[in-house]
């Protein structure tokens, strides 16, 4: 049953094979996108922006408040790769909108809702303080 194309099922193996595995989130493409979205999802107390850093890549980061995140753009789309995060301008539009979504609560915004924040007690984070 294998005829011309290798494979009773008329595809050859690293055909299907290519298409199982993830395509890659480039990272100057991902860069792109965030300075394209990031002034969008900015705003009130919010701030988000992509840091050049000498020899090291880029970084993206949010500062809202007290807290900070920074991520290496670099991790950042291997994240996405890993994730099945179609590596096209909605795609990683949308990935990256709802990572800015999911940052961590600030303080204030935390004691609007009731809740004390915590922080990790030890550097493994695996105990909360």
């Amino acid at each position: 049953m294998s005829g011309a194309h290798g494979t009773a099922f008329g595809r050859s193996a690293p055909g299907l094979l290519a298409r199982l595995r993830p395509r890659r989130v480039d990272v100057v493409e991902l860069r792109a996108v965030a300075d394209r979205v990031l002034p969008g999802l900015a705003g009130g107390r919010l701030r988000a922006a992509v840091l050049d850093r000498r020899g090291a890549g880029a970084v993206l980061q949010l500062e809202e408040d007290e807290r900070r995140v920074r991520v290496p753009l670099g991790d950042l789309a291997e994240d996405m790769t890993a994730a099945g995060v179609p590596p096209t301008g909605e795609g990683m539009a949308a990935a990256l909108t709802a990572w800015v979504a999911a940052r961590p609560v600030t303080d204030a915004s935390a004691a609007r809702e009731g809740v004390a924040v915590v922080d990790w007690a030890d550097a493994g984070r695996s105990a909360v303080g």
